[in-house]
């Protein structure tokens, strides 16, 4: 009993420590375009999202408030890239403030969401 318990505590410890790093993480918004706090023209016609795990497009929720309301196309992975997310904006958004908020879900199947804001001339 003693040899199959100290077995166990081995193989527990081992996974703690051996696990890879990114079993346990959540994809992170590595960059946006435009940038967070910047200032860009009302004509805007996408929004990029760089994460840093690929991303699940069916769980994907983006969301973009500003001082008139913000037609989005579907939102889609780069062809050579599923880390990074690419909405397409179908009309000028107006001058003021706007808010992208985001959901997402990485391959993993860990979910991750947040909010970033810039500003439209």
């Amino acid at each position: 009993m003693t040899a199959f318990r100290s077995i166990l505590a081995m193989m527990t410890l081992l996974t703690l420590l051996g696990a890879p790093a990114n079993a346990f993480a959540h994809s992170k918004l590595l960059s946006e375009s435009p940038a967070a706090d910047s200032r860009v023209e009302s004509t805007l016609t996408e929004l990029r999202l760089q994460f840093s795990e690929g991303l699940e497009i069916a769980f994907t929720r983006i969301t973009i408030t500003g001082p008139v309301k913000v037609e989005t196309g579907a939102p889609a992975l780069d062809p050579t890239d599923d880390a990074l997310l690419i909405v397409p904006i179908l009309k000028p958004m107006g001058a003021g403030r706007c808010t992208v908020t985001w959901r997402v879900v990485s391959k993993d199947g860990h979910a991750s969401e947040g909010t970033y804001s810039f500003s439209t001339k």
